[in-house]
């Protein structure tokens, strides 16, 4: 459970969900090299098969992101519910965000229980100001680690 949290917090919040409009090609490219990779038999779609060997946190999910019901995920539907979960939590960062400046006082970050136990460690520049940036990179390091971890 612990992964599938990092996994959408970090595909939330750090922007590697692309709008269908982005020019951002690094994420629109990281993006679809994931779902390559994920896609091991190359027909364009995730199989449960798939989504459990290869993408555990989209496993879970899958009967929610199949969008058509088909028993597979497109790029197409797997964007579009990772599009639509980062809204929702945009828009949940941005009620939580009283004084509307963008980023979460420590007060603000309560509530969500998992930011707020991390605050001081996300809080990069220790200005007392949490972004959804700097919660991105702090997730981003975590995976890194944890991928390093599980690397040796």
């Amino acid at each position: 459970m612990r992964k599938l949290v990092w996994f959408v917090v970090l595909m939330l919040l750090s922007g590697v969900a692309v709008a269908a409009d982005s020019t951002n090609d690094k994420q629109k490219n990281s993006f679809e090299n994931s779902f390559k990779r994920a896609d091991t038999n190359h027909d364009g779609k995730l199989s449960m098969a798939e989504a459990e060997k290869n993408a555990p946190a989209v496993a879970l999910r899958f009967a929610l992101m199949d969008a058509n019901h088909d028993g597979q995920l497109s790029e197409k539907e797997l964007l579009g519910f990772v599009n639509a979960q980062r809204k929702r939590a945009l828009d949940r960062f941005k009620k939580a965000d009283k004084n509307g400046n963008g980023a979460l006082s420590k007060e603000e970050a309560k509530a969500f229980p998992g930011i707020y136990k991390n605050y001081d460690q996300m809080d990069a520049n220790h200005n007392g100001e949490l972004t959804p940036k700097e919660i991105g990179q702090y997730v981003q390091n975590e995976r890194k680690l944890a991928k390093a971890k599980s690397n040796k």
